[in-house]
């Protein structure tokens, strides 16, 4: 089935044969449905040749993290790439090897309770199972990622990573909102089996402040991951794009996140919407 799922998602990259050196900007493709299983091999040469990173807690992740561009027209203040950069760093913490429950969950309440309706909602999920012991957000979320970790048979998500082609792209909008999903279709690099998640009360946010004629400043950055190799199957582990489009709210200081698109072939686990 990994197979499966990393064929499909293989084909959004490539049009063409790989050079000795990966190229910038996702190994130089786009996908090209006219020629299968040319992006097949070439998203499989590119993607194998990245050379990855364990993910831990620690110095070398900071660093590498501090090292990925900031680009685009829109400035953006220290603190604001500062936050940017914690957010990242505590993301793949929260899903490696060095988390924990708690820490998972604590990283889900970054933004504090968005969607009480959604929390009561996995509340109620985990009680009829009896994996509740608390009642509080932080009890709520913490049973359901070990929920989660349990349900897909993994002790956690990220593995390794690379930022090789990594940049956090910011921009500043006036109109309205466009799907990020959809902006990546138009520009050919979604894969064609991703799927997408995204925050309806963050979007419904953004689109009021757009409508109300402010401007919203966004960023979206991408990376590949890895899973744990001792979760693999026989096949092998299985390499996966994730694209995160992130909001700054001027209010809580902070980036919020928007919406997620994330290409098949390691489990998503992330509650997007709560």
């Amino acid at each position: 089935m990994k197979t499966l799922h990393f064929a499909l998602i293989a084909a959004w990259f490539a049009t063409a044969s790989v050079s000795a050196e990966p190229k910038a900007q996702y190994g130089g493709y786009s996908y090209d449905p006219d020629s299968w299983q040319v992006s097949l091999q070439a998203f499989h040469d590119y993607v194998n040749r990245l050379e990855m990173m364990n993910v831990e807690a620690g110095d070398e992740l900071q660093q590498a993290i501090a090292a990925i561009p900031v680009e685009g027209d829109t400035p953006i203040t220290p603190a604001q790439e500062a936050d940017l950069r914690t957010w990242l760093y505590e993301l793949l913490v929260a899903f490696s090897v060095s988390s924990s429950d708690s820490l998972a969950a604590a990283f889900y309440l970054r933004e504090g309770v968005n969607n009480p309706e959604a929390i009561d909602k996995l509340k109620n999920q985990l009680a009829s199972k009896g994996l509740l012991k608390g009642e509080t957000p932080f009890d709520i979320f913490k049973a359901g990622h070990r929920q989660r970790l349990d349900d897909n048979e993994y002790d956690y998500y990220f593995g390794k990573v690379s930022f090789f082609d990594s940049a956090f792209e910011v921009s500043e909008r006036q109109a309205k909102y466009s799907s990020y999903s959809g902006d990546l279709m138009g520009s050919g690099l979604r894969p064609p089996t991703a799927a997408s998640s995204i925050s309806s009360k963050m979007k419904s946010e953004v689109q009021e402040h757009l409508q109300a004629g402010k401007p919203q400043t966004f960023v979206e950055v991408m990376f590949i991951v890895e899973e744990p190799e001792e979760f693999a199957s026989f096949e092998g582990v299985v390499r996966a794009p994730f694209f995160f489009r992130m909001a700054w709210d001027p209010d809580k200081a902070m980036w919020r996140q928007v919406e997620i698109v994330y290409g098949i072939g390691t489990p998503y686990f992330l509650f997007s919407n709560i």
